[in-house]
């Protein structure tokens, strides 16, 4: 996950597709979700953390 915040962040992205959350294993989809917000954008379903810091916090750990 912190891989993956550190990449979007990279790339000015702060929302993850379904598809970029598939790589990740269930345990650590589990205990990040949790930070995460769920919504759909033109049928396809998308992810943000509740707040830009949080991203940071994990694109920097």
């Amino acid at each position: 996950m912190c891989q993956l915040a550190c990449t979007n962040l990279a790339n000015t992205r702060m929302t993850f597709s379904s598809h970029q959350l598939q790589s990740l294993s269930e345990a650590v989809k589990e205990d990040y979700l949790g930070l995460m917000t769920r919504f759909t954008e033109y049928d396809e379903e998308k992810y943000q953390f509740f707040h830009l810091s949080i991203q940071e916090f994990l694109a920097a750990w």
